[in-house]
């Protein structure tokens, strides 16, 4: 009898130890993804930087352009990007509730044209009182 227990105690030891090495390299393996998920992300955060100017800063050149072939836009926002080196320039620009995002490269050439939605608010949804149920004695 003192066998069998002996035996029946130590495979419980085995299987408790074991069970405790699987949760640990189960953590260990959450921290080398999340950090990995980390860095990744970094690193294309870090890729782009965007400046904002104010649109009075703008060459006179970019400002003619945008006069000339976008009548009745005004500028709301104008950013300077640098993409790895790569430099080029944002524009909002807006009429009534249109709105355009033009982006320029370094020679000031429209290299992307695109339209901006409006934000569409969902007014917030009306919270139902629900009547509490009867106490119980």
């Amino acid at each position: 009898m003192g066998f069998f227990r002996f035996e029946t105690d130590s495979f419980f030891n085995f299987v408790i130890q074991n069970q405790f090495v699987l949760y640990q390299n189960h953590y260990k393996m959450k921290k080398v993804v999340l950090t990995g998920i980390t860095l990744l992300f970094l690193v294309f955060a870090i890729a782009q930087t965007k400046t904002e100017i104010k649109p009075a800063d703008l060459s006179k050149g970019l400002s003619a352009y945008i006069t000339k072939n976008f009548p009745g836009y005004g500028v709301e926002k104008a950013f300077k990007v640098d993409n790895k080196g790569v430099m080029s320039t944002e524009v909002m620009v807006s009429k009534g509730a249109e709105k355009l995002e033009l982006t320029f490269d370094k020679e000031f050439k429209l290299t992307k044209k695109e339209a901006i939605k409006p934000d569409l608010k969902m007014p917030p949804a009306k919270e139902e009182k629900k009547p509490l149920p009867p106490i119980k004695k």
